[in-house]
């Protein structure tokens, strides 16, 4: 679908838009914050519509409302913290070094090869499944299951136990 009218682009948003703001909330967790990544993302996309290629629209699309998430999540600031706050910090633990091992997985998961990472948010993230991923990005299932493997290659290699790498495993 190419835009060249508005009325192309209220297609485009008819038929995508609940389901990219779907996909920015379970990575935002913030519906409000997911609508104005989504919409942003369209008015982007209207800008750039010349230059963009028919066949990759829909992709580039769910691509850009997802690093734009990222990009929130990376720059989110930390809460102001209460002295109550402080207080719970400092007797939960489990919730300091939970937070920690999050941020090593997702430092490791930035730093795959673009389509790599790409691949793997989608199908351990956006829940998606290799076929719908292949047919999103317009590569083979075949490709999909070596970029997944590849990525769980890159993770457990980074860490000295695979125990923490079971809720990555499945889709």
């Amino acid at each position: 679908m190419k835009f060249k009218t508005e009325l192309d682009l209220k297609a485009f948003f008819d038929t995508n838009y609940k389901k990219a703001v779907v996909s920015a909330n379970r990575l935002l967790n913030n519906q409000p914050v997911a609508e104005d990544v989504v919409q942003d993302c369209l008015i982007k996309l209207w800008d750039k519509r010349e230059e963009l290629i028919e066949s990759t629209i829909t992709g580039y699309f769910f691509r850009m409302v997802r690093n734009r998430c990222i990009d929130i999540l990376r720059n989110k600031q930390p809460e102001t913290v209460t002295p109550e706050d402080a207080n719970l910090a400092f007797t939960d633990h489990s919730n300091l070094e939970l937070n920690e091992l999050k941020q090593k997985i997702n430092s490791i998961i930035d730093g795959l090869p673009n389509r790599c990472r790409e691949i793997f948010v989608l199908s351990r993230f956006e829940k998606m499944s290799y076929k719908e991923i292949a047919r999103t990005l317009s590569i083979s299932p075949k490709t999909v299951e070596n970029q997944i493997s590849r990525a769980l290659k890159v993770l457990s290699a980074s860490f000295s136990f695979k125990l923490i790498l079971l809720f990555l495993l499945k889709p």
